[in-house]
């Protein structure tokens, strides 16, 4: 059996025994549905079991990065938003509208945050 469709069989079985699993058939039931040994079936889960949780892992990892970015960003907003509110009148053009926006951008990170 050439090594492409070796893998493929490998893939192709795996997809079939992820699905019963899903069934809530035993290592036994699936080993017997589809023509193998119960310790394929368990090498099988064993490898789905490594997938599953890289997979989680990788997606966790994505979305902490994202969050952590997100929470910095945040914190450097509201750190220029405390700026603009305690300018001083002193060579500023800001008026007390400009004040309360940045205010009110305050707020709106924390609430998001």
């Amino acid at each position: 059996m050439a090594v492409h469709t070796k893998k493929f069989h490998f893939e192709e079985r795996r997809r079939q025994v992820a699905s019963l699993l899903a069934q809530s058939m035993t290592e036994q039931e699936i080993a017997d549905k589809l023509r193998v040994d119960r310790s394929t079936i368990s090498r099988d889960i064993k490898v789905l079991k490594a997938l599953s949780q890289r997979f989680v892992f990788d997606l966790a990892k994505s979305y902490l990065a994202h969050y952590y970015k997100q929470f910095i960003d945040g914190i450097e907003v509201r750190r220029k938003g405390w700026e603009i509110f305690k300018e001083q009148n002193n060579n500023s053009n800001l008026t007390p509208r400009d004040k309360l926006l940045a205010l009110k951008v305050i707020r709106e990170c924390c609430i998001v945050a």
